[in-house]
C-alpha cells in the first residue's frame, strides 16, 4: 500500500507564513497559506496514492475540498515528533510505501511525487528530496521507521543529517532534484515566475493577484 502522508495547520493570520510578513500583512499571508494548502490537496489527489492529511486546527473548507483525502489531528510538540506520530499511524495501518510532505511548494511537480514512490517499490529503500536551504521538502520510506526524524529540525544541515540517517538506515537511499518551499519574499518571486510557466496552482495564482 501507498500513502503520502501531508502536514500542514490551519492558516490563522500571525501564526502561518510568518517569514512573508513583510512584505505581506498576516492576513494576506494567511491566504497564501490557505491557498497552498487547498491546491496541494488537489495536486495530490491526481496521484494513485491514498492522501493522509495530518492538520492542526480546526478543518473548515468541507469534505469536498480534501479531494478524497483522509483527514487526522496532527500530533503535538516538534516538528520530529509530528513526522513520527504522522507516519507511525500510517505505517499501522498497513501502509508499506510512505512519503511524507507538506504544502509549501505550489510548483513542486507532481512527476517527481510519482517518481519518489517508484524508487520505494524495492524493499529498504528511501527517498529525499532536498530544498536550496539546506532542509528536505519530500521524504519516503519502503519501510517506515522513526529513526528517520531523530535529528533536530529548522536548521540549514537537516538535509545533510537526514540523509546520513537514511544511509545508515536503509540500503538503497535516492535523492530527487531540489526544489524550494515558499518561505520567503524572495521564494514568493520565484514562485510568482514559475506560474507563469506552468498550468494549475488556481487559488495561489488568485491570491498572488491581489498581494
Amino acid at each position: 500500500m501507498k500513502g503520502l502522508v501531508v502536514l500542514a495547520k490551519e492558516p490563522v493570520p500571525g501564526s502561518v507564513k510568518t517569514r512573508l510578513t513583510p512584505p505581506l500583512s498576516p492576513a494576506d499571508a494567511a491566504r497564501i497559506a490557505e491557498a497552498f494548502l487547498l491546491d496541494a490537496l488537489a495536486q495530490y489527489a491526481a496521484l494513485s496514492v491514498d492522501v493522509r492529511l495530518y492538520y492542526a486546527g480546526r478543518w473548515r473548507y468541507g469534505r469536498e475540498s480534501l479531494q478524497g483525502a483522509s483527514i487526522h489531528k496532527q500530533g503535538g510538540g516538534s516538528l520530529g515528533n509530528r513526522l513520527c506520530h504522522a507516519c507511525s499511524d500510517t505505517a499501522s495501518r498497513g501502509y508499506r510505501r510512505i512519503v511524507v510532505i507538506g504544502t509549501d511548494h505550489p510548483s513542486l511537480p507532481t512527476a517527481w511525487i510519482s517518481d519518489a514512490f517508484a524508487r520505494l517499490e524495492a524493499e529498504n529503500s528511501a527517498v529525499i528530496g532536498p530544498t536550496a536551504d539546506g532542509g528536505f521538502y519530500l521524504l519516503g520510506m519502503n519501510p517506515y521507521a522513526p529513526v528517520a526524524f531523530a535529528g533536530r529540525f529548522s536548521h540549514s544541515g537537516v538535509f545533510k543529517e537526514t540523509h546520513a540517517r537514511l544511509v545508515r538506515g536503509w540500503n538503497q537511499v535516492h535523492s530527487l532534484p531540489p526544489w524550494y518551499d515558499v518561505d520567503c519574499a524572495a521564494d514568493l518571486e520565484r514562485l510568482r515566475d514559475d506560474l507563469g510557466r506552468q498550468e494549475g496552482c488556481e487559488r495561489t495564482r488568485k491570491v498572488l493577484e491581489m498581494v
